[in-house]
């Protein structure tokens, strides 16, 4: 085990030898890095990070962003002060894929130095939405002279367990610099979202996962028409940050608003207003949009294909697909995926032609697409495509291909393909190819081919995660000693996501297994195994692990 685990270790190395591109490196080796992987892996890539040579820190760095292991914090911290901003930026999505509030100081500190306005952007952005920041780390940023800092902090209340929250958001809504001013009302939003979502109110309760921020009902008028005004401004930034918080405030007679904006010279603002959009679904606005695809600006084209995707109609469908097969290795994802439920030829068309585009993102995102077609036409396009991969091992945009192929035969449910699904289980490696086989066969035989499936000592988390969501669905009694196995696994977001669905669908069978596990280093875990206790036995005994094996050994015979 430890030979295979060194060969991985030095096979997903070499991927960034192989492949000095940085964006495609990343896409096929960090799709398959084990989380919370092997120390050695962490610890090579922890050493990259501190190389001299720039290109190294950068893989390095997007790396860690993926492993996303706290042992690694010390390191990225460091790559804060460097001088190269793409990398230190990669080091602040880093800190914020870890998650640990403690690093806000830090990420204060490198907004702080102001070296760059989009390193700033980027480590701000991280600090809004970075969660349990310990209050006196945002209100002592409030009194800083640097205005970057202090549009975080401000912005940063609407996330503060403090009791002056609302006096100091009352306070900068009047503030007489509108980038203040801006920082408060996407505080008030931030905060009214908490309050009517499960976020925690404190870094002491359960649900610490939950995203459930997507609406805003109410925004007070005033504060509306005040960002109105701000949209007016000749003041690029304060143009761009007004619009921001306006498409987060979700007004419903914004629409002019973002039409007039989406011809701003400003391709922030551009951006912003095109997606924004996707809220009014009305042939002007999609004509506005349609033509925004051909815009110049790839966040803008972006912003525009997504919202296209959500209006739908013929003409948009049509418009995309065109592009698509002019600038077929292109990036052409965004467009991909905003065509890829559409029922018309043109649109299934362009996907079949992309399955030849040299760029992996379009390739791989064109065959899930075609996948979720249900058409014999499609399934022959994707088997034929999955019978000329050979030797994949050896080639890892194959094998990262391979992948995506076997995701779109499962949304496919081809019958054709049980053959190859069948090869792919008898490995008992836990891959998401594997995992897509195992789906597949189960809503085509109804069969559940789970006995080789280790979820226990399993290390690609993502993998894992889906395995997890894969066997709830199925749900056979060999399902759930799979789901209680992973509650052994060592990534902790493994071991909670167990813990949730056991609670969920487990009965009987689960409470042993729970109470077991009760032990568990992490908190969120505990929480959510006690969670999980009370749900199927209607008892509570808090974390009291003795008194809950004592009940066990009391009822388990009932």
């Amino acid at each position: 085990m430890r030979i295979n685990n060194l060969v991985v270790q030095c096979a997903l190395l070499a991927v960034y030898v192989i492949f000095p591109d940085v964006t495609l490196a990343n896409s096929i080796a960090l799709q398959h890095i084990p989380a919370k992987s092997d120390e050695n892996l962490l610890d090579c890539f922890m050493i990259m990070a501190e190389s001299k040579d720039g290109s190294e820190q950068m893989k390095a760095v997007t790396a860690l962003s993926q492993l996303a292991d706290p042992k690694s914090i010390p390191v990225l911290i460091k790559l804060l002060k460097s001088d190269d901003m793409n990398i230190a930026n990669g080091a602040v999505m880093a800190l914020f894929a870890i998650g640990d509030p403690a690093t806000a100081e830090d990420i204060f500190k490198m907004i702080d130095a102001n070296r760059s306005s989009t390193s700033s952007e980027q480590a701000i952005g991280a600090i809004i939405s970075m969660r349990n920041i310990h209050p006196d780390v945002i209100l002592t940023r409030l009194n800083s002279s640097n205005i970057d800092v202090k549009r975080a902090a401000v912005a940063s209340l609407g996330r503060c367990n403090h009791k002056d929250v609302d006096r100091l958001i009352s306070k900068y809504l009047l503030d007489k610099n509108p980038l203040l001013q801006i920082a408060a009302l996407i505080a008030y939003i931030n905060k009214y979202s908490m309050q009517n979502s499960s976020f925690p109110k404190s870094s002491y309760e359960c649900d610490m996962d939950s995203h459930d921020i997507d609406k805003v009902h109410e925004v007070p008028k005033i504060m509306i028409d005040q960002l109105y005004i701000m949209v007016k401004s000749r003041d690029r930034d304060v143009k761009y940050y007004a619009a921001e918080a306006l498409s987060q405030s979700y007004v419903s007679d914004s629409r002019n608003v973002f039409l007039k904006l989406l011809n701003d010279s400003d391709s922030r603002v551009r951006s912003v207003s095109a997606r924004a959009l996707s809220a009014f679904p009305d042939s002007h606005v999609r004509n506005q949009l349609i033509r925004a695809l051909s815009d110049g600006d790839g966040d803008v084209e972006e912003s525009a294909a997504y919202s296209l995707g959500i209006i739908g109609g013929e003409s948009a469908i049509k418009s995309m697909a065109k592009i698509i097969e002019d600038n077929i290795d292109d990036f052409n994802y965004p467009m991909i995926e905003a065509i890829a439920t559409s029922d018309l030829t043109v649109a299934r068309d362009a996907l079949s032609k992309s399955l030849t585009s040299k760029n992996l993102n379009s390739k791989c995102s064109a065959a899930v697409s075609l996948g979720k077609y249900h058409q014999k036409s499609a399934y022959n396009i994707l088997i034929s495509e999955i019978f000329k991969l050979k030797n994949v091992n050896d080639n890892y945009k194959e094998y990262y291909f391979k992948e995506c192929l076997t995701e779109a035969l499962m949304h496919a449910k081809s019958y054709e393909a049980i053959p190859y699904f069948k090869d792919l289980i008898k490995s008992g490696e836990v891959t998401k190819t594997r995992i897509y086989a195992m789906s597949a066969l189960y809503d085509l035989t109804g069969e559940a081919y789970v006995d080789n499936l280790d979820l226990k000592y399993a290390k690609d988390r993502g993998a894992v995660l889906k395995a997890l969501d894969e066997l709830a669905r199925i749900g056979h009694e060999s399902a759930l000693e799979k789901i209680a196995e992973a509650l052994g696994n060592n990534d902790q977001s493994v071991r909670s996501k167990a813990a949730k669905i056991l609670g969920e669908i487990g009965g009987v069978y689960a409470i042993g297994p729970l109470i077991n596990a009760y032990d568990d280093n992490y908190y969120i875990v505990r929480c959510e195994i006690n969670k999980a206790l009370i749900n199927l036995t209607g008892s509570e005994y808090g974390y009291d692990k003795e008194s809950w094996l004592k009940w066990w050994e009391e009822n388990k015979r009932n």
